[in-house]
């Protein structure tokens, strides 16, 4: 189902992992199912949770006894992906706020590097149980902000 290129992860790269669109994933147009693709990615962030930040979502409920439900989710399509065509999704950490995280979104055709479609995805740091919201976990904090994109100096002034 997935493959990850170890060479382009890390604090200044993006989370890469390619995937592939399968049979269940289509519409009857045969093509990528709209309300698949908040599920796909999902999967990714899942798998950057556990193989790159090193906090495995069963850890994360079981352990920490912390969630992350979604706030917000915006999704833009702009071309289409077919059955069996392998695409990239990229996962880069936008923001890591007191109580929430930004993740930004992008599906990528291997074939040609296009995007099909982008998203900004937006959680809230909650306790498993009662689920109220919570300062974001140092653990998690410290683990997120590695992987913010580098500071770019503001040359507007």
């Amino acid at each position: 189902m997935t493959q990850r290129n170890p060479e382009a992860q890390g604090p200044s790269h993006p989370f890469n992992i390619r995937m592939r669109v399968g049979f269940d994933d289509v519409d009857y147009a045969r093509v990528l199912y709209f309300a698949r693709v908040p599920h796909i990615y999902c999967l990714a962030l899942d798998v950057f949770f556990r193989d790159t930040l090193d906090l495995p979502w069963p850890q994360m409920f079981k352990k920490h006894n912390v969630a992350m439900p979604t706030v917000d989710l915006q999704v833009t399509y702009r071309r289409p992906l077919r059955y069996d065509e392998e695409f990239d999704v990229v996962i880069r950490v936008l923001e890591v706020g007191n109580r929430k995280a930004v993740f930004g979104y992008e599906m990528r055709r291997a074939s040609d590097g296009k995007i099909a479609n982008e998203a900004r995805h937006t959680v809230v740091f909650a306790n498993y149980e009662s689920w109220e919201s919570i300062t974001v976990p140092q653990q998690y904090r410290i683990a997120l902000e590695r992987h913010l994109p580098p500071e770019t100096p503001d040359t507007t002034h």
